[in-house]
């Protein structure tokens, strides 16, 4: 099973900014602009090229991932272009379902895209238990429906049983 692990920066599960205002992200400006060379699909790195793979997208996702409730709607549009290029990645599917979580409510996708992220990922890789645990945190706290919760939350405690023990 890929590793992931549910960035949810400063915010509880399912209590993201949506319908609030909140200030951007201080250091997120600078950021993008030392990766504007990754929308042309490279990244300059010591005078070196290398293409853009998954793991980049991940790690500049997850360097970047909010502190507190404020997710600038780049850093959703990052996570936009990362499954368009890289659609069989179960963790940037769970991580862009994880920004329109707690994305302010410009955010331009419905709440429910993120409950479709989730689905996506388990439908790539139906042993990825961060994906059915994501689920079962969709399902508690934004539909309020603790019985669907708790079966997803069994399911993604089951795959967590089955790994094999690292070491």
């Amino acid at each position: 099973m890929r590793e992931y692990s549910g960035l949810q920066g400063g915010c509880p599960k399912g209590k993201g900014n949506r319908g609030h205002t909140g200030g951007a992200n201080a250091g997120i400006t600078s950021l993008f602009q030392s990766l504007s060379c990754i929308r042309n699909g490279t990244l300059e790195s010591s005078r070196q090229k290398k293409s853009v793979n998954e793991e980049d997208y991940f790690q500049q996702l997850k360097s970047a991932w909010p502190k507190k409730c404020e997710v600038p709607l780049s850093l959703i549009a990052l996570a936009d272009e990362a499954v368009a290029r890289f659609p069989e990645s179960p963790r940037l599917w769970c991580m862009r379902g994880n920004l329109m979580e707690l994305g302010p409510a410009e955010v331009p996708h419905e709440l429910g895209e993120a409950l479709a992220s989730y689905r996506r990922a388990t439908e790539i890789d139906p042993s990825f238990a961060a994906a059915w645990e994501e689920i079962g945190h969709y399902y508690d706290a934004i539909l309020d429906a603790e019985k669907s919760a708790a079966e997803y939350f069994a399911k993604a405690r089951a795959l967590k049983t089955d790994e094999p023990a690292s070491g």
